[in-house]
C-alpha cells in the first residue's frame, strides 16, 4: 500500500499524490470529482494557486515545486504547463507567491533563497541564507515575512 499525501487542500480543491509518485491529482471537492492530473519531472513538494485579486473567486495558474529544485507554472483552464524553471540545487522547502503574481519567494535544502519572476519565467535573484530554512510566506499587503 502507498502513502497519499496532502499538497493543498482547501473548501474548493483537494490536491493529492502518492508519496515519491510523479502523478499529481486534483480534486473538486464540491462535485466529488476529479478535475485534473500532472505528471512532474520528480515528487512535488509544494504547490499554490494563484488568482488575480480582480477575480479573486476564479483560480488562474497553479505553481508546483519538486525535488530537483524546480518551479513548474500551470495553466488551469485549459490544464497545461506553461514554463518548468530550475531554481535551486536541492529540493524546495517552501514557496510564497506575491498578491501581484509576479513573483514568488522560494527557500531550499541547499540553505539558500531565490526569488523568482513569474512574469519571465525564471530566477532573478538567489541568496545564501546560512541555515535550511522550512518556510517563507508574504503577507496580505505583499511583505516578506520571517523565515525560520
Amino acid at each position: 500500500m502507498r502513502k497519499i499525501e496532502i499538497l493543498y487542500f482547501n473548501t474548493y480543491f483537494h490536491i493529492t499524490n502518492y508519496v515519491n509518485d510523479d502523478c499529481v491529482k486534483i480534486y473538486d471537492l464540491a462535485s466529488s470529482s476529479e478535475v485534473g492530473s500532472f505528471h512532474h519531472s520528480a515528487s512535488v513538494t509544494s504547490v499554490a494557486f494563484y488568482s488575480p485579486p480582480s477575480l479573486s473567486s476564479l483560480l488562474r495558474n497553479l505553481l508546483a515545486t519538486d525535488a530537483n529544485g524546480s518551479v513548474s507554472i500551470y495553466d488551469i483552464d485549459p490544464f497545461v504547463l506553461l514554463k518548468s524553471v530550475k531554481i535551486h540545487k536541492k529540493s524546495i522547502n517552501s514557496m510564497s507567491v506575491h498578491p501581484s503574481g509576479k513573483i514568488a519567494l522560494t527557500v531550499s535544502h541547499d540553505q539558500c533563497m531565490a526569488l523568482v519572476n513569474l512574469v519571465r519565467g525564471r530566477r532573478s535573484f538567489y541568496s545564501k541564507i546560512g541555515k535550511e530554512a522550512s518556510l517563507v510566506q508574504f503577507d496580505e499587503s505583499g511583505d516578506e515575512r520571517g523565515r525560520r
